[in-house]
């Protein structure tokens, strides 16, 4: 019985040290967990503040070069003196030539500026940048991915992409004060309409009391030869190069991601805001990225309807007394 009750003892000093042990790290994994997501909370606030802060910063470089340069009057705004063109560029220097070529030959690429922000940094792009023609004004803003760029480490580009969009979006209509702005991803290609055919939808259909379209679009994958250059037809939010107002800014801005696919989320609450986006039958760009985050072209039937198939008029158009006419697609 003494030995029962002696071994009894021991293993109750044993559960007894054990439990106190498991206690006493319990506690301190308590304490890691919490310090832990205090960490996460402050680099994600502090990289919130400090990015917001960055951004302030370029824009006010922005607007210095600006002046210097005598590219517009920076105490009263561009207003509706023209459209800058937004570029996000990032890599990908073999697409980026392709538009910059494009964009040379565009009616009108001399009456306007194109805003460049340069995410990444790459050698490639910054040395094409900085041989641009001067035909084509520019003004070039570096820029920096959000939240330190860690995003990048453990997801896609994508919240790159979006807050580079907006970047510019912001710099246009807050520090620009610009009535319109058109926002031209890098791997599309312009037609020489492209600034034209922006100014006449923006005269006739943006800036005009109470109206409910959001957006022109420029893109049509289907467009013919025999797309009519005047005709247009409502169909939902893409990114593939788009034009909007000063005064459709502060929703677009509302509605903003900072992950995912901030053009799809944009389009499903433009629909449930009953907002209209307008698109072209005769295409004003052609889609050359066919590589990319959200667009990988396999099959070659799809490669051909990019590259062959749909048309782009490379002839100037005169939009002179006419009227868009927006049909049912």
């Amino acid at each position: 019985m003494k030995h029962c009750g002696g071994i009894c003892t021991k293993l109750f000093g044993i559960i007894k040290s054990n439990v106190l042990f498991g206690r006493h790290h319990c506690v301190l994994l308590i304490r890691f967990f919490i310090l832990f997501i205090f960490c996460l909370l402050l680099l994600y606030f502090s990289s919130i503040h400090y990015y917001s802060f960055y951004c302030t910063n370029r824009f006010q470089q922005g607007l210095i070069e600006a002046n210097k340069r005598n590219l517009w009057n920076t105490i009263n705004g561009v207003r509706n003196q023209f459209m800058p063109i937004l570029m996000p560029v990032c890599d990908r220097p073999h697409y980026l030539k392709r538009v910059l070529d494009g964009l040379a030959r565009v009616d009108g690429i001399n009456e306007t500026l194109v805003i460049i922000s340069q995410d990444c940094a790459l050698s490639s792009i910054t040395s094409m940048l900085s041989s641009i023609p001067s035909d084509i004004r520019t003004l070039i803003l570096p820029h920096t991915p959000p939240y330190f760029s860690l995003p990048r480490y453990v997801d896609t580009n994508e919240y790159a992409t979006s807050a580079n969009v907006k970047f510019l979006l912001e710099f246009a209509f807050e520090y620009m004060l610009a009535d319109g702005a058109i926002l031209l991803e890098s791997d599309l290609i312009p037609s020489v309409d492209f600034y034209r055919y922006h100014q006449w939808t923006y005269k006739n259909l943006l800036n005009i009391n109470n109206s409910k379209i959001l957006s022109i679009h420029s893109f049509n994958l289907y467009s013919t030869n025999l797309s009519d250059p005047y005709t247009l037809f409502p169909r939902g939010f893409d990114s593939w190069s788009w034009s909007t107002a000063r005064t459709r800014w502060y929703w677009f801005k509302n509605q903003w991601t900072k992950y995912k696919n901030w053009d799809s989320i944009v389009s499903r609450t433009a629909k449930k805001d009953q907002w209209i986006c307008i698109l072209p039958k005769l295409s004003r760009t052609r889609m050359i990225g066919l590589k990319g985050i959200n667009v990988n072209v396999y099959k070659e039937s799809e490669r051909k309807q990019f590259e062959e198939n749909m048309y782009m008029s490379d002839k100037i158009i005169e939009y002179n007394e006419k009227k868009p006419k927006i049909v049912s697609f």
